[in-house]
């Protein structure tokens, strides 16, 4: 899986929306609330930084998929000594995620 490396020189939507968050939750008149208030009110915000998060990011992507539909299959990296791969149980198999390459 590759990494974006790049960093984004202007704000982005998304981080002007964190700060106004962190901003939020260090003010006097948050520390006075009640926790159930605070959290319900991160909760809120903090979703809207998901939001920003992923519309940039659909925006950046274009329309299309980017790479192959990505399929899960056991992988047994302990092999039961006289069982046949078949018989292996799943608390010896592990899923993994790996891309379709047909």
């Amino acid at each position: 899986m590759n990494a974006a490396t790049s960093t984004p020189s202007a704000a982005t939507p998304a981080s002007l929306e964190f700060a106004l968050l962190q901003s939020w939750l260090a003010s006097p008149s948050a520390l006075q609330l009640p926790l159930h208030h605070i959290e319900s009110q991160q909760q809120a915000k903090g979703r809207e930084v998901q939001r920003l998060l992923l519309q940039t990011h659909l925006q950046n992507r274009g329309s299309g998929d980017v790479v192959r539909p990505c399929t899960f299959q056991t992988v047994c990296s302990t092999p039961i000594a006289g069982l046949a791969p078949a018989k292996v149980g799943p608390g010896n198999c592990t899923p993994s995620l790996s891309q379709d390459r047909t």
